[in-house]
């Protein structure tokens, strides 16, 4: 009988290394494509994106807490909402159906209500965006490398995937509440928005600068790998769909808010 040794498995044979939690979250930043790589050859990982929605939470939280100790801020907001509601008072006092000291009293009654809901939204948003983002964005995934590109994966690891993506997200929302503590205004974000002054919340294009920051594009990059990973496509292909379909949601909801407000008044 020969006493010989097998030879060595090759490298490429072997299963992938597991890299920790903590290593899963580095990694996003700065390689992302080893990262979903692992997701598919893996077994599902709940943490990846429950401890992901965690960290985005605890970020969120802290923009919001910068942003409302801010005493600039908090008057920005009250005054654009009084002018906003003097707007469609002045009709009716030029009318003679409204005085304006019942309008002051709305205006101010309005007002205190509209900070509650505002902190109110600032905590508990979040927490309901942490809780649906990853199976919404996993979905989408899952359904563009499934139907469309006809190479089906598990749908748990899309919601990881876009679970894990948060991380860049929540980061994005902690920038956005420091530069806009900074810059004294709501209306701010790391993007092409700061070359706007003055901001008009009105106005389609300033809504849309906002919404579509540095962040917004490098979560929309990350999302592409995942998909290109998950469904074994080309990266241009990938991102090709997922930014389209980010387009059309994300510019969709831009387009209601600035039309509510538009027409509002009239």
């Amino acid at each position: 009988m020969s006493n010989e040794t097998p030879p060595p498995i090759p490298a490429s044979a072997q299963a992938p290394a597991e890299t920790s939690l903590a290593a899963r979250l580095t990694n996003v930043f700065v390689a992302p494509g080893e990262v979903f790589s692992e997701v598919k050859t893996s077994p599902v990982r709940h943490s990846n994106w429950i401890v992901a929605a965690l960290i985005f939470i605890l970020l969120s939280w802290c923009s919001a807490g910068v942003m409302m100790s801010q005493e600039s801020i908090r008057h920005s907001f009250a005054d654009m909402q009084e002018q906003a509601m003097q707007k469609k008072f002045q009709k009716l006092i030029d009318e003679k159906k409204m005085t304006q000291a019942q309008a002051d009293q709305t205006i101010a009654a309005a007002s205190k209500i509209t900070g509650v809901i505002y902190t109110v939204a600032a905590f508990v948003g979040p927490v309901v965006g942490g809780a649906i983002a990853p199976f919404l964005g996993g979905f989408i995934l899952w359904g563009v490398g499934t139907l469309i590109f006809r190479r089906p994966f598990d749908y748990l690891k899309a919601v990881e995937s876009s679970g894990l993506t948060m991380v860049v997200s929540g980061l994005g929302v902690l920038v956005k509440g420091l530069l806009c503590a900074a810059l004294g205004t709501m209306f701010a974000s790391p993007g092409l928005v700061l070359l706007v002054r003055p901001y008009d919340p009105t106005n389609l294009l300033h809504s849309f600068l906002l919404a579509f920051d540095f962040f917004a594009i490098w979560s929309t990059v990350l999302s592409g790998i995942a998909l290109a990973k998950l469904s074994e496509v080309s990266f241009v292909k990938a991102f090709a769909w997922v930014a389209a379909i980010t387009v059309i949601i994300v510019g969709g909801m831009v387009t209601l808010g600035w039309a509510a407000q538009h027409f509002a008044p009239k």
